[in-house]
């Protein structure tokens, strides 16, 4: 497990140091409004091609520690190409969208890969999911300290973060569980149970929602005075709020179970979407990034313990998968109405069209949980 928890730190540096600048990256290099939200679909909008695609490879070969590590050292390959591309004039518009697509598709299946082998082994996914958010936080700090946003060193660091997440793929071990083991027939085909199709609803509604919180809040921050280092602190409270969550989930999960946790996480984000435009003074931001350990730790604890629960034999890494495509779904329509959004009608107005659709996510959540709980699992993970 050494191996896999060095692995989600290394990766999710690079993403802690990538996801709260790379908009304001964006905008210092000519691209907003529309643009800005279509850049910014190319990761969930990949997120609909690669992570069924790898899944299917995983669960073909059962080759995790080469596909994991091979897709890490490409995305970091893409992010160096397109910082230096930046630095020499050369990155306009139609450029930095084939590149940054090109990065979302290397990257969106080495989360739902390292996701798999952690599910696979049986441990505790809280437990081994908060070295990432670890990663996530310690790179938020030091980025907004020493890293200048607007900069294309931002782009060189991801790339060098990733680059040594992949040299730690190799104390992944090479195959994981027995999923290259399950005969064919059973291997061939993903039947997605009935009781699972309102959680993945939820989900798509769920990754909509949440996107407003991924794309906008640095902006939001940026355009209520609040500097590069502070808003750099802010982005890893949430994340400590999360790993919070993490060292405790597993006991919650036991007490309250998966579905319960979902609906309370949901809830959650439509209450801190609704509350971020009154969030001015640094206090009450602060404050509000507490909500984090719920609308992310909650949720994602949640689904991957269904997701777990109710694979069948063989399928777990394109059940996985199949989770990435919803919420790339989601996403990616996110991702361009509130980059759209906001623009014209500024964060407030965005941020509570957001709130509307994580209530959505929460109807569908008690809805999944009913179904659920008429369905006992078959899972591979008892």
């Amino acid at each position: 497990m050494v191996g896999l928890r060095l692995f989600y730190f290394l990766f999710f540096v690079g993403l802690g140091l990538y996801s709260p600048a790379f908009p304001r990256w964006l905008e210092a290099h000519g691209i907003s409004g529309f643009e800005l939200g279509l850049v910014a679909a190319t990761s969930p909008v990949m997120g609909l091609v690669s992570p069924p695609l790898f899944g299917w490879l995983a669960d073909r070969t059962g080759l995790r520690r080469a596909l994991v590590g091979g897709t890490t050292a490409l995305a970091g390959l893409v992010a160096l190409g397109l910082g230096l591309l930046a630095g020499a004039g050369r990155a306009g518009f139609e450029t930095t969208l084939a590149l940054v697509g090109l990065l979302a598709f290397f990257r969106a299946p080495m989360g739902s890969l390292a996701d798999t082998v952690a599910l696979e082994t049986g441990a505790a996914y809280g437990r081994v999911r908060l070295w990432g958010s670890l990663g996530f936080l310690v790179a938020a700090i030091a980025g907004g300290r020493y890293l200048e946003p607007t900069s294309n060193s931002l782009l060189v660091a991801v790339a060098m973060s990733l680059a040594v997440a992949a040299l730690s793929s190799a104390l992944l071990p090479s195959r994981v569980g027995a999923s290259a083991d399950v005969p064919s027939r059973q291997a061939s085909s993903l039947d997605v149970p009935r009781e699972l199709r309102a959680l993945v609803a939820c989900a798509l509604a769920l990754e909509a929602a949440h996107s407003a919180y991924d794309l906008c809040y640095s902006l939001h921050l940026r355009d209520h005075g609040v500097d590069v280092s502070t808003a750099g602190v802010l982005w890893a409270l949430g994340v400590l709020a999360e790993v919070a969550f993490f060292l405790a989930g597993e006991h919650l999960l036991a007490r309250f179970g998966a579905s319960k946790l979902l609906v309370v996480g949901t809830s959650a984000l439509a209450l801190r979407l609704v509350g971020l435009p009154h969030a001015h003074s640094v206090p009450v931001l602060v404050a509000m990034q507490g909500l984090h350990a719920f609308t992310f730790g909650a949720t994602w604890t949640a689904l991957m313990r269904i997701v777990r629960e109710r694979a069948q034999p063989g399928t777990l890494g394109r059940l996985r998968g199949l989770f990435s495509v919803t919420a790339a779904i989601g996403g990616a329509a996110g991702m361009i109405t509130w980059g759209t959004c906001y623009r014209a009608v500024g964060g407030g107005m965005t941020f509570r069209c957001a709130a509307v659709v994580a209530v959505v996510a929460t109807m569908l959540a008690l809805a999944s949980g009913r179904r659920l709980s008429a369905a006992p699992a078959t899972t591979l993970a008892a």
